[in-house]
C-alpha cells in the first residue's frame, strides 16, 4: 500500500536541506522582524541567504566595478535578478538572453522617462553588454 508520509520525507530528503535556527527570546530586534514576516519563513530566510551570497561573490560575467545605485522597476529588477542568477551558475548562453532583455526594457525606461540615458549606461556596463 502507498505510504503518502514516507513519500513526502524521501522527497524531501532527497531534494531540500533542512536547517534549524534558535533566536533568544530576550532578542526584541529579531523577535519583532520574524514576528512581522509575511507569507513564510523559510522563504524569508532563503532570500535573506540569497541576498547575502550574491552581495558577496565575484561574478563570471558581470562587472563588478560598477554598481546599480538608483531604482528600477520591478520588471527590470527581475531580469537583473534572473542575470545575477545565470552569472552565478556560469549560464553564459541564458546570461545573454536575459542582458538582452534587460537593455531592451532599460530602453523601454528611457522612453518613458523613468530612467535616465547615463543609468542606462551604467547597466550596460554592469552587465557586459
Amino acid at each position: 500500500m502507498f505510504d503518502k508520509s514516507k513519500y513526502i520525507d524521501a522527497y524531501n530528503s532527497a531534494n531540500y536541506r533542512s536547517i534549524r535556527i534558535r533566536v533568544r527570546k530576550d532578542d526584541p530586534l529579531v523577535n519583532e522582524q520574524l514576528d512581522g514576516v509575511k507569507g513564510s519563513l523559510n522563504s524569508y530566510v532563503v532570500g535573506l541567504i540569497r541576498k547575502d551570497a550574491y552581495k558577496h561573490r565575484s561574478h563570471n560575467f558581470i562587472n563588478d566595478e560598477v554598481l546599480i545605485d538608483f531604482p528600477v522597476c520591478p520588471p527590470l529588477e527581475r531580469l537583473i535578478d534572473q542575470a545575477e542568477q545565470a552569472d552565478f551558475e556560469n549560464r553564459y548562453e541564458i546570461y545573454m538572453n536575459v542582458v538582452d532583455a534587460i537593455d531592451v526594457r532599460a530602453k523601454r525606461e528611457v522612453m518613458h522617462h523613468r530612467l535616465t540615458e547615463s543609468q542606462w549606461n551604467k547597466l550596460l556596463l554592469r552587465y557586459c553588454l
